[in-house]
């Protein structure tokens, strides 16, 4: 991005104006790549800019969908629906059956709830379809499950043959959502405490 294009943009549009610069974009997301060596996805928030929502999905792995606004927002640029994480605590019973009849169970889904997970885990049942869903754990906030009710859900899994748990074993992205839920910062903690050797690329 030059000064010559952002002059150009003040007098075209005016202020407010936003000018993102994919260029600079892209080449940070190469940089979390090469960090993490490809043995760790990469997803995008939409709702950090939803405005980007089609250019990162074409280079990160999976584009997390939290509100029903960022879903249609997703539903307009077709996006495919495995490339999204449906995730968020704020859906209605309504909200959730719209997006399982739309996306069904071509996505990943989060159950921050029981009452989330017994609305999608009884759609699955009825329409006889595997969904696959991960049970967020709390961090003593608003957000996921209490261990104990994890437990629980985890022992009755024969109950529903059709919700597959995504819990089976530890894996790199596990470690990095508790790394994140304890407010580590810093991609350098990040790396350290997943043993993984890194260098920032030149």
């Amino acid at each position: 991005m030059n000064h010559e294009l952002i002059n150009n943009a003040i007098v075209k549009y005016k202020t407010p104006a936003y000018l993102f610069d994919l260029d600079e974009m892209a080449n940070r997301v190469g940089k979390f790549r090469k960090i993490l060596r490809n043995e760790i996805g990469l997803c995008f928030a939409m709702k950090a800019n939803p405005f980007l929502t089609s250019y990162m999905d074409d280079i990160t792995d999976r584009i997390e969908v939290c509100s029903m606004g960022e879903f249609r927002i997703c539903k307009e640029l077709n996006l495919e629906g495995e490339k999204v994480l449906i995730s968020g605590v704020l859906k209605k019973k309504e909200d959730l059956l719209e997006i399982l009849e739309y996306y069904r169970g071509r996505c990943f889904y989060t159950a921050e709830s029981l009452l989330q997970f017994q609305i999608i885990s009884e759609w699955s049942a009825r329409n006889k379809e595997k969904v696959s869903l991960f049970l967020r754990l709390t961090s003593q906030n608003q957000f996921g499950m209490d261990g104990a009710v994890i437990r629980n859900l985890i022992e009755m899994q024969e109950s529903y043959p059709f919700t597959e748990l995504l819990i089976s074993e530890p894996s790199p992205q596990f470690y990095i959502y508790d790394l994140f839920n304890q407010e580590t910062t810093g991609i350098e903690d990040m790396m350290i405490e997943m043993g993984i050797t890194y260098k920032y690329p030149d």
